[in-house]
């Protein structure tokens, strides 16, 4: 279905959802590939909703891909965000990237 952003809820809330998160990483070449991609997904009230935390090894000076599969249950209409970075490598960031996906109600 392609990249989604926002959804129409299958039924009104609470529901439970179980999007895909496909996260592209990459590893300079000057550094060593093994670390782990955290991400964790919260909601409108910043509250933590969910958690996944799995160790990644890209080649040095390469991409790689992961998928992270995030049971969300939405208790209203709004927006999880996913906070994704890459912990436990040399020049460990301390930022991230955040994707977020907004339930929306049938038209």
């Amino acid at each position: 279905m392609g990249i989604m952003f926002s959804l129409v809820a299958p039924s009104p809330p609470p529901v439970t959802l179980s999007p895909h998160l496909v996260v592209l990483v990459r590893c300079p070449p000057d550094e060593t590939g093994p670390a782990t991609l955290e991400v964790e997904f919260f909601d409108g009230a910043g509250a933590q909703v969910a958690r996944s935390v799995q160790p990644v090894n890209v080649e040095p000076g390469k991409f790689g891909r992961l998928l992270v599969k995030g049971d969300l249950t939405y208790e209203g209409y709004g927006t999880v965000e996913a906070h994704c970075r890459i912990v436990g490598a040399p020049g460990d960031q301390a930022r991230g990237v955040v994707v977020p996906l907004t339930l929306l109600p049938a038209p």
